[in-house]
C-alpha cells in the first residue's frame, strides 16, 4: 500500500482530527465557536463539492478546514499547522482502536448512483438486482462518520442476512475504502444465481459479479479472497457453498485477481477445493473490472470466451488423462495377477 503524504493523512483523517482539536463529537447540531466565548451555539460543519470538511462559522461568516482550525488557535502558519496535526497521529489511532470495539453504524440512501459505476458498464438495473445503493451520509454511535460527495461517492453492499459493506471506492486513504458490518458467511451474489446452468464463475469481489452478469455469466464472490485451507468453519461453509454450486452447475471455475493475492487465493481453490480456475495475463490490468474499464465491453468478452473455453479444454484433457492412467495402472495390475495365478 503506497504511503500517504502528510497532506494526505490529515485529509484521510480530517474528521478525527477535528473532534480531537475541538473536543467535540461530529454532528449536524450547531456548536459553540471555538474562537469567541458564546451561549448559543453558531457553527456548523458541512464537506464541500471535493470531500473538505468545514466548519462554518454563522457569526462572523467564515470557514474553516482542519488547517486553518490549527492556524488560528495557534496563529501559525501552514506548514507549522501541518506539523502540529501530525503530533495527533496517535490520539487518532487509539481512537479508531475505541470506535472498533463497539460500534453502531446507520446510514441514510442517497438519491442517485451518480456515474462511478458507468465507466465499469454496469447498469442501475444489475445495481439495484444485487441489493447496491447510493449513500449520503454514514454514522457511527450516531455521529457522523462518513458524508458521500461528488468525487468521493459511498455505496452500500446490503446482504439478505442482515449485514452490510460501506464502500469508498474513491477514497485517497485507502485503508478507509470498506467499512464492514457482515461476517464472512454472506456470499456476494448467490441469491441472484439461477436454479441450474451450464456455467458459474466463482470471482474477488461484488463489482467484478456484476461486470460478469452484464456480460452474461453467472457468478459470485466469498467476503475475502483469503479462503480457508485448514479445516474448520471457515473452510466447511466455502466447502458446501462449492458443493451446492458443483449440483447446479455443469462447469463450476474460479476467477481471482491477477496479484499476490489473487493468485494465492486461485491456488488454494484448486489445491483444496479442486476447481481449475483462470488468471488474466500479465501486464493487463488485474481483473475483469478493470479490464473492461480500459478496454471496451467486446474485447472483454472475446477474452472472457477464451480463458473459459482454454480452462474448460485444459480441464477436460487432465480429466481424461487421470482416467486413462488410472485404467492403464489397473490393467498393469490385471496382467500382473494372471501371471502369477498361471
Amino acid at each position: 500500500m503506497q504511503a500517504l503524504n502528510p497532506k494526505e493523512w490529515i485529509l484521510a483523517n480530517q474528521e478525527a482530527l477535528f473532534e480531537l482539536v475541538l473536543g467535540i463529537k461530529l454532528s449536524n447540531k450547531l456548536i459553540l465557536s471555538p474562537f469567541r466565548v458564546e451561549t448559543k451555539p453558531s457553527c456548523g460543519f458541512y464537506y464541500s463539492k471535493t470531500g473538505r470538511l468545514y466548519l462554518h462559522d454563522f457569526g462572523s461568516e467564515e470557514h474553516f478546514d482542519i488547517f486553518e482550525i490549527i492556524k488560528r488557535k495557534h496563529n501559525c502558519g501552514y506548514h507549522k499547522a501541518i506539523t502540529i496535526l501530525l503530533g495527533y497521529a496517535d490520539s487518532v489511532t487509539e481512537t479508531e482502536k475505541l470506535q472498533k470495539e463497539e460500534q453502531e453504524v446507520t446510514y441514510i440512501l442517497h438519491d442517485s448512483y451518480g456515474n462511478y459505476f458507468d465507466q465499469y458498464k454496469i447498469s442501475e438495473k444489475t445495481l439495484k438486482l444485487y441489493n447496491v445503493h447510493p449513500v449520503k451520509v454514514v454514522f457511527v454511535n450516531d455521529n457522523i462518520y462518513w458524508r458521500a460527495t461528488s468525487k468521493n461517492p459511498i455505496f452500500a453492499y446490503r446482504f439478505p442476512s442482515g449485514g452490510f459493506k460501506l464502500y469508498r471506492p474513491l477514497s485517497p486513504d485507502t485503508t478507509k475504502k470498506w467499512k464492514n458490518v457482515c461476517d464472512g458467511y454472506d456470499v456476494q451474489g448467490y441469491l441472484q444465481l439461477p436454479a441450474r446452468s451450464s456455467l458459474v464463475i466463482i470471482t474477488s469481489s461484488l463489482k467484478d459479479v456484476m461486470v460478469l452478469r452484464e456480460l452474461g455469466f453467472n457468478a459470485i464472490a466469498f467476503n475475502s479472497e483469503g479462503i480457508p485451507k485448514k479445516d474448520g468453519e471457515g473452510k466447511k461453509h466455502i466447502q458446501s457453498v462449492i458443493t451446492d454450486l458443483k449440483e447446479r452447475f455443469d462447469t463450476v471455475i474460479t476467477f481471482m485477481d491477477n496479484d499476490e493475492a489473487g493468485k494465492k487465493a486461485k491456488a488454494i481453490l484448486e489445491e483444496h477445493y479442486g476447481l481449475s480456475g483462470i488468471l488474466i495475463p500479465d501486464n493487463f490490468p488485474k481483473d475483469i473490472s478493470d479490464y473492461i474499464k480500459k478496454y471496451n465491453r467486446n474485447k472483454t468478452l472475446r477474452l472472457l470466451k477464451k480463458l473459459i473455453t482454454k480452462c474448460i479444454r485444459q480441464s477436460t484433457e487432465d480429466f481424461l488423462n487421470f482416467v486413462n492412467n488410472d485404467l492403464s495402472t489397473e490393467t498393469g495390475r490385471s496382467k500382473t495377477s494372471n501371471t502369477r495365478m498361471d
